[in-house]
């Protein structure tokens, strides 16, 4: 497909995507954030659409893309995702999330409720996030790895991340394979969750009412297909803001 070829510039290797995942590397001092997103088409139904990101298709223009057949504008469209995927992940790490966990209690009829609240994005657009290599096998499957530079701003994140007050823990989270790169999110969304139960469960004696604070992904998570589901094997830092228990007459 040299639509891609042109788009990417490409360094011929590949993996299996049931093992490839996401990695951090720090070049050159510590001055960029590498990681490898995959992409494999032949898992989601035809009618299945993508989520686009403001950045459009990169170099390719809305003329050019109108002219591209199907499978070109599939590998295109996966693409850009994967670079917002990318985007997505790596703010995770730099910036990460404010959290709400409400956990499940079946003897007081409480819902489980779960939510994170991004800190901070790298900014859609940005030209420090940028594709190194791609790589497609047969007319499906697309490897891509992203390379984020680090601002001086971003070094002082990453310098936080060292604090004695950070917690650390892991944790597994799956996501329906239908909802392509929104169940991809959903995975290592819930892996943030389970990596801060894991660690309390262990702690608290009693169910808590309520827990806040901020999580950071300590590296891009490894993200994996297992029985029909997108599964997120992350490894989180985390702070404690709030610790609400019930009320115990």
């Amino acid at each position: 497909m040299k639509t891609i070829k042109r788009f990417f510039v490409l360094a011929f290797f590949f993996v299996s995507l049931q093992t490839s995942f996401a990695n951090m590397v720090l070049e050159n001092g510590r001055d960029a954030l590498v990681g490898v997103f995959w992409y494999d088409g032949t898992l989601f139904f035809p009618q299945d659409r993508y989520l686009m990101s403001e950045g459009g298709y990169g170099t390719v223009s809305s003329e050019q893309f109108q002219a591209m057949n199907p499978k070109d504008k599939e590998m295109i469209e996966a693409a850009a995702n994967l670079l917002e995927e990318a985007r997505y992940v790596f703010s995770g790490v730099l910036y990460g999330w404010r959290f709400h966990y409400q956990p499940s209690d079946k003897l007081r009829n409480v819902k489980e409720v779960f939510r994170l609240e991004p800190i901070a994005q790298i900014p859609v657009g940005d030209p420090n996030l940028e594709p190194l290599s791609s790589d497609q096998k047969g007319i499906s499957l697309l490897r891509l790895q992203v390379r984020y530079h680090l601002t001086s701003k971003d070094m002082n994140h990453l310098a936080f991340r060292s604090s004695p007050s950070l917690l650390f823990s892991t944790g597994m989270g799956s996501g329906s394979i239908q909802e392509n790169f929104a169940g991809r999110k959903e995975a290592i969304e819930q892996s943030v969750k389970e990596a801060i139960r894991n660690h309390q469960r262990k702690r608290l004696h009693a169910k808590p009412q309520i827990l806040s604070g901020v999580a950071y992904l300590e590296q891009p998570p490894r993200v994996f297909l297992k029985s029909g589901k997108f599964w997120a094997d992350s490894r989180v830092l985390f702070q404690l803001k709030t610790v609400k228990q019930y009320f115990l007459p």
